[in-house]
């Protein structure tokens, strides 16, 4: 009976162990990939799919736009962003660069958006 108590126990607490590890699929993740692509992720790589959640939620910020004379040579271009709060970088149709931040210019503000490296983001995921 008691043996019978434990192995209960450990069922429970194995499987609750595992369901609160699996990461949950961002619904913006789905203008890059697709949702079987998505759920492979989940299954068999969930750091990936942490690594991208964080991506597409923070892998970029929005800064004000330099006042320098001229357009500094690091800025990549223009891009439309149609809410400030609520950007997707994988919608714009840019994406995340190994070793190098990216600057774009949002057209018609004085902001910019500014793309964090993979090297960043991967730095700033392990010391959490």
């Amino acid at each position: 009976m008691i043996k019978q108590f434990f192995i209960g126990v450990f069922v429970f607490l194995s499987t609750a162990g595992a369901m609160a590890q699996e990461q949950k699929i961002d619904k913006r993740l789905e203008q890059k990939y697709s949702v079987a692509e998505l759920k492979k992720i989940q299954k068999e790589n969930p750091q990936q799919l942490q690594y991208l959640n964080f991506v597409v939620d923070k892998g970029f910020t929005v800064m004000p736009y330099p006042k320098s004379k001229g357009t500094p040579k690091e800025i990549l271009g223009e891009v439309t962003v149609k809410d400030l709060k609520n950007i997707n970088i994988y919608e714009l149709g840019l994406d995340v660069l190994k070793d190098n931040w990216q600057y774009y210019k949002i057209k018609g503000t004085d902001e910019l958006l500014v793309i964090y490296s993979e090297d960043y983001i991967k730095e700033y995921l392990l010391k959490k």
